[in-house]
This record gives C-alpha cells, sequence and structure tokens, in this order.
C-alpha cells in the first residue's frame, strides 16, 4: 500500500507560516481537494479515504496531490528533492 508522503510536504511549512493565510488557501481548493487533504493530514490513510469518498485509492492520490501542489505553489513552497 503506497502512503501519500505526509511528513515530507509538512515538514515544507515554516514554523512561522501566517496561519490565515493557509486557512485562506485551503477554503479556496476545490470541494473534493480540501476533504481529501484534510482528512489525509488527520492521518486516514488513503485507502479509508476512498472508501469514504467511494473514489479509487488512485482518485485520492491524484486528488491529494494537486491539492498539495495547489498550496505548495501559492505559498512558494518547494518541496524537498526539487529544485
Amino acid at each position: 500500500m503506497r502512503t501519500a508522503p505526509r511528513d515530507a510536504w509538512v515538514q515544507t511549512f515554516d514554523a512561522n507560516e501566517d496561519v490565515d493565510k493557509v486557512l485562506y488557501l485551503l477554503e479556496e481548493l476545490p470541494p473534493a481537494q480540501r476533504e481529501v487533504l484534510v482528512m489525509a493530514e488527520e492521518g486516514i490513510p488513503d485507502k479509508e479515504i476512498a472508501a469514504i469518498i467511494g473514489k479509487k485509492e488512485a482518485t485520492v492520490r491524484s486528488t491529494l496531490r494537486h491539492a498539495r501542489e495547489k498550496v505548495t505553489n501559492a505559498l512558494n513552497l518547494k518541496r524537498p528533492g526539487r529544485r
């Protein structure tokens, strides 16, 4: 079972990141992306998220990747292992 790289993504945030900006960005995500991102950050496995929302695991991973990319790009953060 492949799980989302939660720790690597969360570690990209500065400890002093503006919480209001992050909350605003979450509100701006499409509902499906926001739902999947919130569940993943709560530690719910991809397989369980898929069962909850009635989608395939691959769809959950893709949705999560897109959500993380949108938030990361909006915050101008570099992902680990990327230039």
